[in-house]
């Protein structure tokens, strides 16, 4: 099972991680996905989404390096493996890099 943009609080990685000890699921790795911000700017600003501002984008980034960023230190933590991908590339580049990686962290646990 894989689970995109969820848990985006710390309070919902903590539900999610003692829910699966309780259910006996191991949490096997997150991947971290690392775009430029310039990079990630442009790419939601060519969206033309209602809600892509310049003050909702900026809101974002911000609460990436709050939120996520204390998100990813407690699966660490936790010695969940985090595999970083560089997401500065094309969809089908990330999309393969993401299935190498995991492919490769996976096939070692």
């Amino acid at each position: 099972v894989a689970l995109d943009g969820f848990p985006r609080k710390v309070s919902q990685a903590e539900w999610l991680s003692s829910w699966a000890q309780a259910k006996g699921i191991h949490i096997e790795a997150i991947v971290h996905l690392l775009v430029n911000p310039t990079i990630a700017k442009q790419r939601l600003s060519e969206r033309q989404r209602a809600d892509d501002t310049e003050e909702a984008i900026q809101r974002r980034f911000t609460e990436y390096h709050t939120s996520t960023m204390d998100i990813i230190r407690l699966f660490e933590a936790s010695a969940v493996p985090i595999i970083e991908v560089d997401a500065n590339q094309g969809i089908e580049s990330v999309h393969d890099a993401m299935l190498s990686a995991l492919r490769g962290k996976l096939d070692k646990v």
